[in-house]
C-alpha cells in the first residue's frame, strides 16, 4: 500500500480489503470489529488518503457478518474509505448488510472457470441494482491461469481473433456489462 499511495494518480481508483489476519504466514479471516477498523487505518495511512473502496476480505465464519458491516460502515464515517464492499456475496447477506451500511460493491470470482455467479444471475441482478462488481481472479489466478491455453472453446476463439485466450476471457467479462464491471486481477 506504501508503494500504491506515492504511484497513485488522479482517475486511478484503489481498492484495499481488510479482515484477515496471517499467523504463522496462513491467511485467516478476522471479521472482527476492532480488527478492521485498525486495518483500515493502517490502509489509510500507508496509501496517504483513504482508499476509494474498502472490502471485507472474507467472511469470517466466527464473527456476526452484522458484526463486520459495521465496522466497515465505521471505517467509512470516519473518512477511512470512500466507499465500502463485501466479498462473495450472496442476495440473502446482501440485503440485510445494505440495511445496516451503504455497500455499494461486491466481489466475486467469475472468469472461464468459474461461471457461477453468471448462471445463478448475480452479476446482473447486483448491476442490476447499482452496485459495482468486482471480479477477482478472472483468469482462474495463479493455479488455474495456465489452463487458459488448453481450453478448447477459448483457444478456437483466441486463433480466429489473432488474441490470447486470456484477452479472450476478458473481452468475455467485459461484455458482462461494459460500463458496471470491474477487474481485479491476481
Amino acid at each position: 500500500e506504501r508503494l500504491v499511495g506515492r504511484a497513485w494518480r488522479e482517475g486511478v481508483e484503489v481498492v484495499t480489503k481488510g479482515g484477515m489476519r496471517r499467523p504463522k504466514g496462513r491467511w485467516v479471516p478476522d471479521g472482527r470489529h476492532k480488527t478492521i477498523l485498525a486495518q483500515a487505518e493502517a490502509s489509510a495511512e500507508a496509501l496517504g488518503r483513504a482508499p476509494d473502496a474498502l472490502l471485507l476480505h472474507a467472511v469470517d465464519l466466527s464473527t456476526d457478518l452484522t458484526t463486520s458491516v459495521r465496522a466497515l460502515a465505521e471505517a467509512l464515517e470516519r473518512g477511512l474509505a470512500r466507499s465500502i464492499g463485501l466479498p462473495n456475496a450472496r442476495f440473502a447477506e446482501l440485503a440485510p448488510a445494505r440495511a445496516i451500511a451503504p455497500i455499494t460493491t461486491v466481489e466475486l470470482a467469475v472468469g472461464p472457470f468459474e461461471e457461477e455467479a453468471v448462471r445463478a444471475g448475480v452479476v446482473e441482478r447486483a448491476l442490476g441494482e447499482g452496485l459495482r462488481f468486482l471480479c477477482h481472479s478472472p483468469l482462474g489466478g495463479p493455479k488455474r491461469a495456465p489452463r487458459l491455453s488448453k481450453h478448447a472453446v477459448l483457444r478456437r476463439l483466441a486463433t480466429a481473433h489473432h488474441a490470447s485466450p486470456g484477452t479472450v476471457a476478458l473481452a468475455w467479462l467485459y461484455g458482462l456489462a461494459p460500463r458496471g464491471i470491474r477487474l481485479e486481477l491476481d
